[in-house]
Parts: C-alpha cells; sequence; structure tokens
C-alpha cells in the first residue's frame, strides 16, 4: 500500500504531478530546468527538513551524476504518488529463490532505448531527447549492476530482523524508477525503522549485514525522532565498543533531525544530556 500525503517521512519517494508546484531553494542548476523540461519524469526524494509552512515538502531532486542534487520545497497537493523504502521490499520473497538468485547473478544489464519510455529517455539523457537521435540513442547500453540483485544481497538476513527497512539511495531510486544509476561502485543504502532501541540479537544481525555484504552498506536507523549511522553508532554500544572516546569513556553519535544534526549519547533519547554536566545536545 503506498503512502498518503499525511504518512510521509524522510527517503520516501514523491512523484510530482505539477512541476510549477515546486519551489526552489537559492538558484535553479541548468540540469534540473532540463528536468522540468521533461516534466519531471523522476521522482524526488523527502528531506529532513522542518519548516513551519506545513503546506510543503522539503524535497532533494536527483540529477544523472552523482553531483546533481537541489533541494526544493514542494506543495502536498502535486503529490501524484509516494513510495516508501519498505515498499520496495514488501513483495521481495521471490528474490530468495535458488533459481531467481542465480538469474540475477549472471543475466546481462542491458536494454535497448525502444525499450525505454520517453521520460525514461528524459531522465537518462535530458539534454538530448528530441526529433533526432544519435548513434549513441540507436544501440543497445549497458546499465551496469542489477538493483535486484544488489536488494538479494542484504534481503534474507534483513528480512530476519524483525523491523520495517528498505532500500534508499541510488538503490532506492533504481528500484522504483528503473533508470540505470547504479555503478560499479555503488553502496547499498538501507534504512531500518526503529521506534525503540535495538536488541542485542538485532545489533548482532545488522553488524552482520554491514560487514559480510559483497558490496559497502550504509545502514541508517530510523527513530521517528531522526535517523543516524548505525556503523556509527555500533561503535558506541559496549557490546562492539573499540577504544572509548569522549568524557567518561562514553562517545556520542550524530543523529539528523529536522532541526538539523545533534550529537547524542542516546539516539532514543536525543533530548537527554550526552555526559554529566553537559547541556542538552546542541545543534552542531
Amino acid at each position: 500500500m503506498m503512502a498518503g500525503p499525511c504518512d510521509l517521512g524522510p527517503h520516501d519517494l514523491v512523484w510530482v504531478a505539477d512541476p510549477a508546484a515546486l519551489h526552489w531553494r537559492g538558484g535553479m542548476p541548468d540540469w534540473c530546468a532540463q528536468w522540468l523540461r521533461s516534466s519531471a519524469p523522476t521522482p524526488v526524494v523527502l528531506r529532513r527538513e522542518d519548516i513551519d509552512d506545513e503546506s510543503l515538502l522539503p524535497v532533494g531532486i536527483r540529477g544523472t551524476q552523482r553531483h546533481e542534487r537541489q533541494a526544493a520545497y514542494l506543495e502536498r497537493c502535486a503529490i501524484a504518488r509516494v513510495i516508501r523504502p519498505e515498499e520496495l521490499v514488501s513483495s521481495a520473497e521471490e528474490l530468495v529463490s535458488p533459481e531467481r538468485a542465480a538469474w540475477l547473478r549472471n543475466a546481462p544489464r542491458v536494454v535497448r532505448p525502444q525499450e525505454l519510455t520517453q521520460n525514461e529517455k528524459a531522465a537518462m539523457h535530458p539534454g538530448r531527447i528530441g526529433p533526432k537521435q544519435t548513434s549513441h540513442d540507436s544501440a543497445a547500453m549497458v546499465l551496469g549492476p542489477d538493483p535486484y540483485a544488489a536488494l538479494l544481497d542484504v534481503f534474507p538476513a534483513m528480512a530476519g530482523i524483525g523491523l520495517p527497512w528498505g532500500p534508499t539511495g541510488g538503490l532506492g531510486f533504481a528500484l522504483a524508477t528503473g533508470l540505470p544509476v547504479l555503478h560499479e561502485g555503488s553502496d547499498i543504502d538501507l534504512l531500518v525503522r526503529a521506534p525503540a532501541p535495538l536488541s542485542q540479537e538485532q545489533v548482532l544481525a545488522l553488524a552482520a549485514v554491514v560487514e559480510r555484504s559483497e558490496r559497502p552498506v550504509d545502514l541508517q536507523i530510523d527513530t521517528g525522532r531522526g535517523g543516524f549511522s548505525f556503523k556509527e553508532w555500533a561503535g558506541c554500544v559496549p557490546q562492539r565498543a573499540g577504544p572509548p572516546h569522549g568524557r567518561g569513556g562514553r562517545r556520542r553519535v550524530l543523529l539528523k533531525t529536522g532541526a538539523g544534526p545533534v550529537l547524542v549519547q542516546d539516539p532514543w533519547r536525543p533530548g537527554t544530556h550526552a555526559f554529566p554536566g553537559d547541556p542538552p545536545s546542541n545543534v552542531l
């Protein structure tokens, strides 16, 4: 079931019904203008930012290049469709079958332009879609790693943690759109929703995912009050801690909140003092 306008959260992908409902923060780069001329064919991603105007959503626009990222605000009335990260794996049980696994790992990632819609072509080459076609457009294109194979790498372990989770970043974008945004060096970005502290079993299971995956895994934990890096936090829990840092031998973790990043000792209780004598966690 797709999320509704009232159920939105950071990392959700939103398709824009009316590009005119986007409000820009700062100047609009040329690649964004090309994206708009293509009728905003790809989704925007919700950002973590508190804003006073409840009719607007903080969003980020993703271009075809890694450096092409732009912050903006979208009117809620212009939402056409929403997909949350966990919805991208809600029907992925078929991925764990041996036959499906073998096919995904060995299938060539090639598509021919005639198999793409005009909007998909525009998203891949925003400056080149038009009446004229180049020799590149008529050839088969190698798309790089299959996003379903990347998801398969972590699916069995993640499915057993007992918490909602899903892919974000390039992997989530590729799964949601079918566009070739992954490359051989791409990380696997994952989000786990954990409104309560993780159990020791969950900590160990998630640590195994991070440490044993074939690709680097960037695992974020969303508490409902903010998000933090599991890898950074795992070094703070006693069972997995390295040498102590900070006062009293205890360490803090960076929690991303709508008001900005804060250093906290307990990301599930961000308003508590990080150390005796400290003021409440300060915005950096």
